[in-house]
């Protein structure tokens, strides 16, 4: 607000705590202390911002600086801010010392900010619309490796409403495909491919094939998710492409990885294997260490198919780690629904109910059904395993009816087979 070095802003704070004007209230899941602010110094900040046009270009000051830690935070967690974004706000802190939050702890330094993230992007609505709606799709990792589904969509209706309202088609653009997204994590799949075809077709307007592609690959995930696993297969290879030519790695990495994804329902997991690994290579080359859990995560899944559990495991297990230390209650899951599967397929009964009951614990607490329909399957069959058949079955038909309500079409399937195993 003031616009000065990181050593004046400390030494302001512990003036004020020395005169009581601010309480320390705890510590964030970061281990940075928060404070609890009288009202006397809000009310001498506004004062000190001046009144009119003064008090908008310190508004416009600060948030330009929120906009400069989340895509620093971004980029450290994905190796880009956003994918195919123009930048519009220019970067800006009162001190580079500040960027090492975000770029050590890009989830948990800002996601102990993120109710200050949503006041941000309701502030800049008024103030700032390009700053708006950059802060909501830069900022949107936050609200997903949380499963704040709300906080998510606050934003970014707020985002697409801001660009709307400016005439920007590009935030416009942006913010339809981050919507699209979260609609797809609450398993709201009309929605969901309405928004990411018309955040598509905005862009293949505006002549941004790489905004396009981004779209196109969210679109993939739906069409394999529904079954139609030759269209995911046809986007996901343009995408490739199309990522590669904009030299976007995170996204050339992710489009490899759908491409593997398809492969094992087609009986290829040798190739699919070979895809994850060059997904795998480009990730690496990307610089970040959450894009490389994505591809190590199927590659690791991929091994267990193949007969490779040792491999296997000590992929699940790096995954875990990561996960843990981030937050990722979804990536979490995974993890340990990998390490189930290989504890069941060695007859380790005990120890796949562990890691199973966790994957689904974890996934009634990330909020997203399909989240934790992917533990059930192995958890009835560890049940099963374990002489509990009638816990099986009630598991198994509470998910295929919470499936069928979703559309999610390949997972039935698995799961219809596994009830057809559970005695009568």
């Amino acid at each position: 607000m003031l616009d000065r070095p990181l050593d004046t802003a400390e030494d302001a704070l512990d003036a004020l705590a020395a005169a009581h004007l601010l309480e320390v209230a705890g510590r964030d899941e970061a281990g940075q202390h928060r404070y609890r602010m009288h009202d006397l110094v809000r009310a001498f900040g506004r004062e000190l911002a001046g009144p009119g046009a003064g008090a908008e270009a310190v508004q416009r000051r600060v948030l330009a600086c929120w906009v400069t830690l989340v895509r620093e935070g971004r980029r450290a967690h994905q190796g880009l801010d956003y994918p195919g974004l123009a930048l519009r706000t220019a970067a800006r802190v009162p001190d580079p010392a500040v960027l090492a939050g975000p770029r050590a702890e890009p989830v948990r330094w800002l996601g102990a900010e993120r109710e200050a993230l949503v006041a941000a992007v309701r502030q800049a609505a008024r103030v700032d619309p390009y700053a708006c709606w950059e802060l909501a799709a830069a900022g949107e990792y936050l609200f997903d490796l949380r499963s704040d589904l709300a906080g998510w969509q606050t934003v970014q209706e707020q985002g697409l409403a801001a660009a709307r309202a400016a005439g920007d088609r590009t935030g416009e653009a942006v913010l339809l495909v981050g919507l699209g997204r979260h609609r797809t994590c609450r398993e709201e799949w009309g929605p969901a491919r309405a928004m990411l075809t018309a955040g598509e077709a905005l862009f293949e307007e505006l002549g941004d094939a790489h905004g396009a592609a981004y779209a196109g690959w969210l679109l993939s995930y739906l069409d394999r998710i529904q079954g139609r696993l030759d269209e995911a297969m046809r986007r996901c290879r343009s995408g490739v492409a199309v990522f590669e030519a904009a030299g976007d790695r995170y996204g050339q990495a992710h489009s490899l990885r759908g491409i593997g994804q398809v492969l094992p329902a087609r009986g290829e997991p040798e190739h699919a294997l070979e895809v994850f690994r060059e997904a795998l290579a480009v990730a690496e080359a990307n610089g970040a260490a959450w894009p490389r859990m994505c591809m190590l995560r199927w590659i690791a899944d991929v091994l267990r198919m193949l007969g490779r559990p040792a491999e296997a495991a000590a992929g699940f297990r790096e995954i875990l780690a990561h996960t843990r230390g981030s937050g990722d209650l979804a990536g979490q899951s995974a993890a340990r629904i990998g390490l189930g599967r290989i504890a069941l397929d060695g007859g380790e009964v005990a120890e796949a109910l562990r890691q199973l009951r966790a994957a689904d614990e974890l996934g009634r607490r990330s909020g997203q059904s399909l989240v934790r329909a992917l533990a059930v399957e192995p958890l009835a069959r560890a049940l099963l395993a374990s002489g509990d058949p009638a816990a099986a079955r009630a598991l198994l038909e509470e998910a295929l009816t919470s499936c069928r309500r979703m559309n999610a079409r390949p997972l039935p399937a698995r799961l219809e087979s596994a009830l057809a195993d559970v005695p009568a």
